[in-house]
């Protein structure tokens, strides 16, 4: 697709032999019969190498530097990487311009080791992941690109392109023009989203040849947003915001290693005669908690509506009847396979540890919450727990929910988070710790209170964006040096966009 797309490019510019033009490289040899049947009786060795990409380099494998560069790395995150492919990548890496971490997907490393191809003045124009810069690693390989090159754009593409491959994940094209420009002063990538395949050919003559900074106020797709992330970062800079990971420590739920068994309704444990006392109060799922402080009255509801919501702790009950009665339903062959009960001392004890402050969700749907833990209870690995500092308050608690609930929170947790082909917006710890809360002091005890009230209110209600408004009105009146009611509705504007094309509400 690639060389047949560049040599009509070439044609259209002039080009007569325009195969003497293009160079390329694939490990899938399936690609090569592609290639005999597009440029048939040609001699491809010199040309196209068969291997390996990162064992390629300018200078001892004869492979010239080019003038552009087009290409689709492979979508392989860290933790699915062999260590092969981990060895090759950080091998070519030491080499390249950017700085990549060690956790980086394979994209990050392909795109770092194909610039040393790239002579200077060069273009670039890569297919990556959706999610490619929405990581904190991400984030900072477009700004090291954004210093590099005369102008940079990443077009997020909500059509799901590759589906026919097996790939549910949505595209971003990254653009690099004028490579190692001389006299370069610093601007910033400028980021733009189409919805469709025939938007960004619509989008992508425009962009052609416009080499200086552009900044659009526009609204729909295909337009470019000036950086609307400046005022969390410049809060945090100047301490009207802080990060989430400086008042609270973030850790995943309870892994079970079989939640039908030790999850249960309190129907099940009733019928099981289980002793109430080794029944604890858990949140499988964040529906149960329909607020943003979770109470008694919602573990009752849960009951009544018949969800799991009670987390079976045999610690201290091993010796009951009913327990051992029920323990011995749990299969020995299927339990001598089971690896997390292998991790364990006791089969059939979880790792509880404390009861956490507070809860966020992990897999969002349509938007993250932070909930307070108002009935000691625990929460399965789907959802993270929160647990305050020596330094955190229960006042900075609220702050953090509240703060969430607004715009500026939801914003940045579209732009921290990560985005799947499915929809769903995910909140690793690591992500969620750069999440923004309004600094305490900024405003009083009575004040939190009252906000946090009419915002628990408002979200058991489902009334989310009156929620949103309230949390907005408290941050307008703690920081209005930071924010303005016009920059929020912008926020609001974008944020929506980014809702939208992530296939959320």
């Amino acid at each position: 697709m690639f060389l047949d797309s560049a040599a009509r490019a070439l044609r259209t510019h002039g080009a007569i032999r325009p195969f003497l033009q293009l160079y390329g490289c694939d490990i899938d040899v399936n690609a090569f019969e592609h290639l005999r049947r597009l440029f048939p009786d040609r001699k491809y060795a010199k040309r196209f190498h068969c291997g390996d990409f990162f064992a390629l380099s300018p200078v001892s494998t004869g492979f010239p530097m080019v003038d552009a560069i087009v290409g689709n790395p492979p979508y392989v995150s860290n933790h699915t990487m062999t260590e092969s492919q981990r060895g090759t990548a950080r091998k070519a890496t030491k080499n390249g311009f950017l700085s990549i971490p060690s956790t980086a997907s394979l994209w990050a490393h392909f795109l770092n080791h194909s610039l040393q191809f790239l002579t200077v003045g060069g273009r670039l124009a890569m297919v990556l992941p959706g999610s490619a810069f929405k990581v904190s690693y991400g984030r900072e390989v477009l700004n090291q690109l954004a210093e590099r090159f005369g102008s940079v754009r990443a077009i997020s593409l909500a059509e799901r392109v590759f589906v026919d491959g097996g790939a549910k994940e949505r595209s971003t094209i990254l653009l690099g023009d004028d490579w190692l420009a001389r006299d370069k002063t610093h601007v910033a990538p400028l980021e733009s989203r189409v919805q469709t395949l025939r938007e960004l050919g619509s989008l992508l003559p425009r962009l052609n040849g416009h080499r200086g900074p552009r900044k659009s106020r526009g609204k729909g797709t295909g337009v470019e947003h000036r950086d609307l992330t400046e005022p969390i970062a410049k809060g945090i800079q100047t301490g009207s915001l802080v990060e989430l990971g400086t008042i609270l420590d973030i850790q995943i739920g309870v892994v079970t290693g079989a939640n039908h068994f030790f999850v249960m309704t309190e129907e099940q444990s009733r019928e099981l005669d289980l002793p109430h006392k080794a029944l604890t109060p858990f949140l499988a799922r964040m529906k149960m908690a329909s607020g943003a402080h979770l109470t008694r009255v919602d573990l009752n509801k849960a009951k009544a509506r018949g969800l799991r919501c009670l987390l079976l702790d045999t610690r201290g009950f091993e010796r009951r009847v009913a327990i051992r009665k029920y323990l011995s339903t749990f299969g020995r062959r299927t339990r001598r396979r089971n690896i997390t009960f292998g991790k364990r001392q006791i089969w059939h004890q979880p790792v509880l540890g404390q009861e956490p402050d507070a809860f966020l969700s992990y897999m969002n749907m349509h938007r993250p919450r932070i909930v307070i833990n108002g009935i000691r209870a625990q929460s399965l690995n789907n959802i993270h727990r929160l647990y305050l500092k020596p330094k955190g308050t229960r006042k900075a608690l609220k702050l953090a929910a509240i703060t969430l609930s607004s715009t500026i929170g939801q914003l940045a947790a579209e732009l921290v988070g990560r985005s799947y082909g499915d929809g769903v917006l995910k909140l690793e710890p690591s992500e969620a710790r750069q999440l923004p809360v309004v600094t305490p002091r900024l405003v009083s005890t009575k004040e939190v209170n009252a906000y946090f009230s009419r915002i628990d209110i408002l979200t058991r209600n489902k009334q989310w964006n009156e929620a949103q408004a309230e949390a907005d009105a408290l941050i307008l009146r703690a920081a209005p040096a930071l924010l303005n009611a016009g920059l929020l509705r912008e926020m609001a504007t974008y944020l929506r966009s980014l809702r939208s094309h992530r296939g959320a509400s």
